[in-house]
């Protein structure tokens, strides 16, 4: 078949491609010549990106150049200068001063780690005291509790059972709730995922036009950045590590604490056992001597009387061996209904054990999964850490090179006009420096204040001063 074209060509049906445009539904009929031009003329965004980065390297390696090119003429004709004219009064002045702007700038540079240690131990000390302090109070606490448990163990002896059948509505309505909140969690989980995958693609789309932008702003935030985050790393670590052992700690001298409780609560149901039982032989004893002396009796009396008194005997003992055989009847049912209460408890007891060593188990295995995964972020953050690093000591070293051929010219073209404003600004630096330090200070005393560290600890940082350190 042949349909000729808006142009007056004419197009044979079989050279026809259907196309399906993005976003559309409808498929669009197009030449095979016209497909087979914007498959030449389709460039993929990753090698639009290996352009644009080639670019930029090859524009990175020209300014360089170029930028040693100007440096070693100023070199060579300062050379030359200084080999032709010794150094004027002035020039000697300008350079006497800024060695001492650059001594004091290393030195404030040397200071910065001195201050901060100080500033994370004061507030590290603050952390102690209160740590401390809790410790006591919840010492206090549980002696409190012990003593009151002393008082009241007769009554928790019976509402042991009680608290098993609570223990096990709680730890069902415990399961559901997990398995409720593993759903909600899934489902958000798969949300999340795709939010995920459609924010990657958009990033993915707006990289290219970002990148230039983002590494010029990063590059001057990059140094401090990088050194408050090695500090708070620091922190975090030692704050992680103490934590984790006081945790560890107070977990095992509750199970310790627990397992003798349960071992003294079995002693004293033991003791009350044996002292049940030898009271009961004791009342069965005498009851028995009270039933001989009396039968005793009634056969002396027996032998003077008629033979009214032979009949009255028998019916006596007939009933004597009534009583005797509901006594004895009695004694079983209360000798099973003893036995019946030791299985109890002993089951309650032996429920709880298994209870308690279940949640022990899962703490256990949920300390280690806490502890893999910290110790996997601690990888990944050291392997962060060292590519930062790398990237740091790279863009120090450019940053350098090129402060030194901006100072060389600005001195060779301005002279002192230059040395004065280069002056201010590494005073600038200094006093920024000094009002970050304090930032940071306060920005910790906020946070333990937020942890609920008490003002009379926080004093230290309170007082604590830049110009004296």
């Amino acid at each position: 078949m042949i349909r000729r074209s808006m142009r007056g060509n004419i197009i044979l049906t079989s050279t026809l491609k259907a196309l399906l445009p993005p976003n559309s539904d409808k498929a669009q009929l197009i030449t095979e010549d016209d497909l087979a031009r914007m498959r030449t003329n389709a460039i993929s965004d990753h090698f639009k990106e290996d352009q644009v980065r080639e670019r930029k390297r090859e524009h990175v390696a020209a300014r360089n150049k170029a930028a040693a090119t100007r440096a070693d003429k100023i070199e060579a004709i300062e050379t030359q200068r200084k080999a032709n004219k010794a150094p004027s009064s002035e020039e000697k002045q300008m350079t006497a001063r800024r060695n001492e702007l650059n001594s004091q700038f290393t030195a404030a540079k040397l200071q910065q780690e001195g201050i901060v240690r100080q500033i994370d131990s004061l507030a590290m000390q603050a952390k102690v005291y209160t740590v401390r302090d809790r410790q006591i109070a919840a010492a206090e606490r549980k002696i409190i509790e012990e003593k009151m448990e002393a008082l009241d163990e007769k009554e928790r002896v019976e509402r042991v059972l009680k608290e098993i059948e609570d223990e096990k509505k709680r730890l069902r309505d415990k399961e559901a709730q997990e398995k409720e909140s593993l759903r909600i969690h899934m489902e958000n989980d798969m949300l999340i995922r795709q939010q995920n995958a459609l924010l990657e693609k958009e990033a993915e789309l707006r990289e290219a036009e970002q990148l230039a932008a983002y590494i010029k702003a990063e590059e001057a935030k990059s140094k401090a950045i990088q050194e408050a985050k090695e500090a708070n790393e620091r922190r975090l670590r030692r704050e992680a590590d103490a934590i984790n052992a006081e945790t560890m700690r107070l977990k095992e001298r509750e199970k310790m604490l627990e397992r003798e409780e349960d071992l003294r609560l079995a002693a004293m149901l033991r003791q009350k056992e044996i002292e049940e039982r030898k009271k009961e032989e004791e009342r069965i004893v005498e009851e028995r001597r009270k039933n001989i002396e009396f039968a005793a009796l009634q056969q002396q009396q027996a032998k003077k009387d008629n033979k009214m008194a032979e009949i009255e005997e028998a019916r006596l003992r007939a009933t004597l061996e009534k009583k005797e055989r509901a006594r004895e009847a009695r004694l079983r049912e209360e000798q099973e209904k003893q036995i019946r209460f030791q299985r109890e408890q002993k089951e309650a007891l032996d429920l709880r054990l298994a209870v308690k060593a279940e949640e022990a188990r899962r703490e256990r295995e949920e300390y280690l999964a806490d502890l893999e995964r910290n110790k996997r972020c601690y990888e990944e953050l050291q392997k962060e850490k060292e590519r930062e690093k790398l990237r740091q000591k790279l863009i120090a070293e450019e940053t350098k090179r090129q402060l030194d051929e901006h100072l060389a010219l600005k001195e060779k073209l301005t002279g002192k006009e230059a040395v004065s404003a280069e002056n201010e600004r590494i005073r600038g630096e200094l006093e920024a420096r000094k009002n970050m330090f304090d930032d940071y200070r306060w920005k910790k005393i906020e946070e333990l204040k937020s942890m609920g560290v008490e003002d009379k600890y926080l004093t230290p940082l309170y007082n604590f001063k830049i110009e004296e350190h």
